[in-house]
């Protein structure tokens, strides 16, 4: 009788034990789903991610009736805007060096939109014509003058297409983020690089781009990595967004070089 009565103990006790296992198990199932549904009414509609919010702040840069024709209308305070939304977006994700940069090319191209007048300033062509017209925008050589307005134009367009071209290969390749970087550098950058310029960036995006394409979406898309809250759902809205803002870019950037050409601003010197 004692050792059935001792058995019995031990059943009950196993399975009060059990019990607050599966209280736990279901807390957080309830919990995960109770995220997700807030994810999905809050979080991951289009635009919403880090990076979607980067490509809204874009697709209201130009107007879209020809912009795919390279021949659409880019308005200078939606762009500075816009390129500021980003460069925010890249100290988020741990690119401080290339926000900066960035940043150091938008205060060239905002210099002249704040002292140009108010009636041509609004069009990034009417703006690029009245420093040419007034200003000159090259010098002797024929470079573009460093710094005016041009010149930071250029360097964003630059920045623009390798961000561009650097999301498309994590987009469509299985292979580390590192090695996309370094073939959209290599195709948008490194032809303006010097010696100097090349190792830095080199060395920069192979130690600074995330580890893998999953860490990559999360950080473009903005999420904790101290939790567990980055899940299937997630990760798929962090790509949407990442092909949101390609398909935003691409067409804005095809534009930019288009007036570049016909305003014959084009310089392909090294730095």
């Amino acid at each position: 009788t004692k050792a059935l009565t001792e058995t019995n103990r031990k059943i009950h006790k196993y399975n009060d034990a059990a019990s607050k296992v599966r209280d736990r198990v279901w807390q957080k199932i309830l919990s995960q789903r109770n995220r997700s549904f807030t994810s999905n009414s809050n979080t991951l509609c289009l635009g919403s991610t880090r990076i979607g919010k980067v490509a809204k702040a874009f697709e209201s840069v130009a107007t879209t009736s020809k912009l795919k024709r390279g021949a659409g209308i880019i308005k200078t305070p939606e762009l500075l805007q816009a390129c500021r939304v980003f460069s925010k977006a890249m100290k988020e994700i741990g690119q401080d060096a290339v926000a900066k940069d960035l940043e150091k090319n938008v205060r060239k191209l905002d210099k002249v939109y704040q002292s140009a007048p108010k009636e041509i300033r609004n069009s990034l062509r009417s703006l690029l014509e009245y420093e040419k017209n007034n200003c000159g925008s090259r010098l002797n050589n024929k470079r573009l003058k460093d710094p005016s307005a041009a010149m930071g134009g250029l360097w964003i367009q630059r920045s623009l297409s390798f961000n561009s071209d650097f999301y498309s290969g994590i987009l469509a390749e299985r292979r580390k983020p590192s090695d996309a970087a370094l073939a959209a550098y290599k195709r948008q950058l490194e032809p303006f690089h010097g010696w100097t310029l090349r190792r830095l960036y080199k060395l920069s995006l192979g130690s600074l781009t995330p580890p893998s394409q999953k860490e990559a979406f999360r950080r473009m898309g903005g999420f904790s990595s101290t939790d567990d809250s980055f899940g299937a759902m997630e990760e798929k809205a962090a790509r949407r967004d990442i092909q949101y803002a390609v398909r935003v870019w691409n067409p804005l950037l095809k534009s930019w070089k288009s007036l570049y050409r016909d305003l014959d601003l084009e310089d392909n010197r090294r730095v």
